[in-house]
């Protein structure tokens, strides 16, 4: 159960002590934030959110900004008043707010007025909620992971119509932002494991709603991996599609917590891969929940019998293949662009095509 964050805008300090004592009854976790005067700036896009905010006729003009906010599914407004005017609450409930509490609140109508809201739009929307994680994983350099990861996400994106994320975990010089030339709008550095993402600030493919955040593996401290599952959590809320590109590491604490949110793994393989059988025991290590598909990367498409020999080293059926073609993705790197952008009639091209049709069919 994803926690909820629960923000309070009152200047009243018995109102606020009273509220963080009902609270100590709710049924679901979360994290407050209390302030005197309401402010919409500090209401995201990625968290749930309850806001509980004074209301009298004299901040009237806030439930023009809630009137906004309240469109959204991630946020909904209890308003607290001493005023019983019902003119002021018909113009509350018009604006979005879910339930207006008249001062001092009674214990038994707020716990049940939050609750409720928890239950039947967060809990609801958690049960809705088709959001996947991919983790591509090659067990070492030069497999092709990153073409992979870059062309399935793109595809996935278009094909879909829906914000996809590449979360880049960067072991080397090489990474993804740079391969399709992406730059950051944002002059300060953008850090998973140091700060709270905000969606502005991730870099957006051209013309796409391919998103890309670079993470540097040199900067995952056991501390900063903290802030980075929250973020992942926030992430979720906007992202429908999240592939992570990393590299294989049975020991990193990154990689075990990767592989474990993960709905579904790739593991890139390629006709000279020294590690196939070793991926046996990464199988068995998995959670018998996760569908685990291999990718056979720039193969020779007519050698059947190579194909064979392969899958019986990796104790696994071969899952997509990838077939070879240099030109293409050689013009691919060379432009910084997708393969499908090189041209869609290439073989390689619409077995990325087909590869993301079927990821989109099985959410």
């Amino acid at each position: 159960m994803d926690e909820v964050k629960i923000l309070i805008f009152d200047e009243e300090e018995l109102t606020i002590t009273l509220i963080e004592k009902y609270l100590n009854e709710v049924i679901f976790p979360f994290k407050l934030e209390k302030y005197s005067v309401f402010n919409s700036k500090l209401i995201n896009e990625f968290e749930n959110q309850i806001v509980i905010f004074n209301l009298n006729k004299f901040n009237l003009d806030c439930l023009e900004s809630i009137s906004k906010l309240s469109k959204r599914e991630n946020v909904k407004f209890i308003a607290i008043s001493y005023d019983f005017c019902t003119d002021i609450q018909v113009k509350a409930i018009k604006a979005g707010v879910s339930d207006y509490l008249i001062k001092p609140i009674i214990k038994q109508d707020f716990i049940y007025c939050i609750n409720q809201i928890h239950k039947n739009v967060f809990m609801n929307s958690e049960s809705r909620n088709n959001n996947q994680i991919y983790s591509v994983i090659s067990m070492k350099e030069n497999e092709g992971k990153t073409t992979f990861t870059i062309n399935i996400a793109k595809e996935t994106a278009d094909l879909s119509n829906k914000n996809v994320l590449i979360i880049d975990i960067i072991n080397s010089e090489k990474n993804i932002a740079d391969t399709l030339n992406i730059q950051s709008d944002s002059k300060n550095k953008i850090s998973a494991f140091e700060q709270d993402l905000n969606d502005k600030e991730i870099p957006k493919y051209k013309n796409s709603s391919l998103y890309v955040l670079s993470c540097p593996i040199s900067e995952a401290s056991l501390k900063s991996q903290e802030k980075f599952k929250q973020n992942i959590k926030i992430l979720k809320n906007k992202f429908p599609y999240i592939f992570i590109c990393i590299h294989f590491n049975e020991k990193n604490e990154l990689y075990k917590y990767l592989t474990e949110i993960s709905n579904e793994i790739f593991f890139i393989i390629s006709e000279n891969s020294v590690y196939k059988r070793k991926l046996k025991t990464q199988i068995k290590q998995l959670r018998e929940d996760k569908i685990i598909n291999f990718v056979l990367n720039m193969a020779d498409i007519n050698n059947r019998k190579n194909i064979i020999n392969i899958q019986t080293e990796i104790g696994a059926e071969i899952t997509y293949i990838i077939p070879k073609h240099f030109k293409a993705v050689e013009q691919a790197l060379l432009n910084r662009k997708t393969l499908n952008e090189i041209n869609k009639n290439y073989d390689i091209s619409q077995i990325y095509t087909h590869s993301a049709q079927d990821i989109i069919s099985r959410n």
